[in-house]
């Protein structure tokens, strides 16, 4: 079954080493098997009490597949550069 890796709710404080991070996240992320569907664009927030200025949505295989990925070395040390520059709130969903 697809997994999604959602981070929501991301506030960015260090746009320069954010971009690095991510450049970096990119290839980690496609090493584990995912696929990036939503970075960053546009939202239209259509109801409910939230105000997200960026939302990032990654498919994995499976949730395993994701959490590898978050357990993993290389995921450790990116997110120390990324909690310099950005904050943010992470979830994996199973979907169909």
């Amino acid at each position: 079954m697809s997994a999604y890796l959602i981070v929501i709710d991301t506030e960015v404080s260090g746009p320069d080493v954010l971009s690095d991070f991510a450049e970096r996240m990119t290839a980690a992320t496609l090493e584990y098997g995912g696929k990036y569907l939503v970075r960053g664009g546009d939202i239209d927030v259509l109801g409910g009490d939230v105000s997200p200025q960026r939302v990032t949505v990654v498919e994995f295989g499976d949730a395993d597949q994701a959490r590898a990925l978050l357990k993993s070395d290389v995921f450790a040390e990116l997110s120390k550069v990324r909690n310099t520059a950005a904050r943010g709130n992470t979830m994996i969903v199973e979907g169909v």
